[in-house]
């Protein structure tokens, strides 16, 4: 069973800067589109495609897009741009992947690397950029995103437009951490000032589910699909935190050095609450069980 996509794409340079600092990419069953083709200011593009479900038919079983929006403050925004979207048409896979979300990630590493290596050849320090990447495959949608270009997902029978991506930004965490309403985030100073971007050569944290959100990455990605049960184990001892997810361990007897972000309080020796959340979505728990560490 198949059905029909359309599309559209446009880069518009604005009114404050001389160029262009987007860039974006679009492939869907025949050559990948980027733009901008030219810095002429605004640059449009659309198409459509027919998706087959037939197994045998692996070229158009697949949708990439992405989009790239270079860091305006430092030199090279626009190079970044134009070298993230280049690298991830050069990496374009031939057949649908096993392993969707390994794979974007993979492109985003190594589109980290190329626009650092660039920046280091030519003295752009500083030079980086945002990215967000999506797939489609076999019916499902399959997102990776460093930045704050966001990605919204259109609910056509709710008259709805919903918030996939989460900003990676100062005032994002500021309202993770209770300083800030969504509403003073909006407009704050420090809402284009970015926690993370690609190519300022440290590696991209992945963001993975069972983290210790604003302190441990998982050293794995364990998590099932979405929409599956996921099995987590942890144990916490004297502020070190062992994690099991799925029965993998991602957390291995990790210090946790202060307060997350989303904490209700900063003193970190008041006893309170256990405080479950969810991220930008519904979400349910089940068999929570809670057992004392007796030493």
């Amino acid at each position: 069973m198949g059905c029909s996509l359309a599309w559209a794409m446009m880069c518009d340079r604005g009114t404050l800067r001389p160029e262009n600092q987007d860039a974006t990419l679009m492939w869907a069953s025949g050559p990948a589109v980027t733009l901008p083709t030219a810095d002429t200011g605004r640059d449009a593009v659309s198409g459509s495609a027919v998706l087959s479900g037939d197994a045998q038919d692996h070229s158009t079983r697949l949708v990439v897009a992405a989009v790239a929006d270079g860091m305006g403050g430092p030199p090279g925004g626009a190079q970044a741009s134009q070298v993230i979207v280049q690298t991830i048409k050069a990496g374009l896979p031939t057949s649908p992947v096993p392993d969707p979300r390994a794979f974007l990630n993979a492109l985003l590493e190594d589109s980290n690397s190329a626009v650092f290596e660039l920046a280091h050849r030519h003295g752009l320090v500083g030079m980086g950029s945002t990215c967000t990447l999506l797939m489609l495959q076999e019916g499902q949608a399959h997102l990776c995103h460093v930045g704050d270009s966001r990605c919204y997902r259109i609910r056509l029978g709710a008259g709805r437009l919903e918030q996939w991506s989460r900003d990676q930004n100062v005032a994002a965490e500021l309202v993770a951490q209770g300083v800030l309403t969504a509403d003073e985030a909006r407009h704050h100073r420090s809402s284009h000032t970015l926690t993370q971007a690609v190519g300022l050569g440290k590696p991209l944290d992945p963001h993975n589910m069972g983290g210790i959100y604003s302190r441990i990455k998982p050293t794995v990605a364990a998590e099932k699909p979405a929409g599956e049960w996921q099995m987590m184990d942890i144990t916490l001892v004297d502020r070190h935190v062992t994690v099991i997810l799925n029965g993998q361990k991602i957390i291995d007897n990790q210090p946790i050095l202060g307060c997350t972000g989303g904490a209700l309080w900063s003193d970190v020796t008041r006893p309170g609450p256990i405080y479950f959340q969810g991220d930008h979505t519904s979400i349910e728990y089940r068999n929570i069980v809670l057992k004392p560490v007796v030493k």
